[in-house]
């Protein structure tokens, strides 16, 4: 309970505090506590993801290409959306080695790869989805990911069927057309095939066409091949445009 205030004597400034102060019940006094230390965390997290959005983003304009690349490492342990936006501007570099630690920052930045690749791809205009497949290609990914096609674990096969079919798509099939050739598993060979099929590339069709009859391959890839052919000639076939008829010539079937 408060004490009276003596009569005819008003409270000070320090006196309010303090009563204010001894009113305050223990519970009160614990909420108020929680909130303050609840803005200070909200404040630091503040300040985090400002050092997050702001230096490297300085850091990604340095004359040094080291120092551009360094930064993408450094983001894909960050995480984060702004960290994806940062690591997807830096496939706009000049420089291969930053575009190729890109494509490696941007594998490492969530446990989902593919769909960190699916989302780059989709919001890239076509300059860039050029140049993602093109690190993808260059930075060595695309040669692991052929690899993980053979793998047991389904997760981890799933994620490199989706990687470099979004390569292929964007134009990028030499790595793929090289593993048709050299790969020692005929099933990556089957899988890269109905790939490039899939993806409806009709300029990979001189070189399946040149694979098709080389004697040396086995025979099951020589038959996916050539179903593959078939397969992107029929599309070439749907996209050339229909011929018109002359005027007043009926059509004969």
């Amino acid at each position: 309970m408060v004490a009276p205030l003596p009569p005819n004597e008003a409270p000070r400034e320090d006196d309010s505090t303090e009563l204010r102060r001894r009113s305050e019940s223990p519970a009160r006094a614990a909420r108020k506590k929680a909130e303050a230390s609840k803005r200070a965390e909200v404040s630091r997290r503040d300040e985090e993801s400002a050092t997050i959005t702001t230096q490297p983003s300085l850091r990604l304009h340095s004359d040094d290409v080291v120092e551009r690349a360094a930064v993408l490492s450094e983001l894909a342990v960050a995480g984060g959306y702004d960290s994806f936006n940062l690591i997807t501007r830096a496939f706009d570099d000049p420089a291969s080695e930053v575009r190729n630690a890109a494509a490696r920052a941007l594998y490492e930045l969530r446990a989902d790869r593919s769909s960190s690749f699916i989302t780059a791809f989709q919001e890239a205009f076509p300059e860039r989805r050029r140049r993602i497949a093109g690190a993808m290609a260059d930075s060595g990914l695309a040669a692991e990911e052929i690899v993980n096609l053979d793998s047991e674990n389904r997760d981890v096969a799933y994620d490199a069927f989706a990687l470099l079919f979004l390569m292929a798509k964007a134009g990028e099939v030499a790595p793929l057309i090289r593993a048709v050739e050299d790969s020692p598993s005929i099933d990556v060979r089957q899988t890269l095939i109905q790939l490039l099929a899939q993806c409806g590339q009709t300029e990979v069709l001189p070189a399946f066409s040149r694979l098709a009859v080389r004697q040396s391959l086995p025979s099951e890839v020589r038959s996916a091949l050539m179903e593959a052919i078939h397969q992107l000639r029929f599309e070439q076939l749907k996209a050339l445009p229909a011929v018109p008829l002359m005027p007043g010539t009926a059509f004969r079937g």
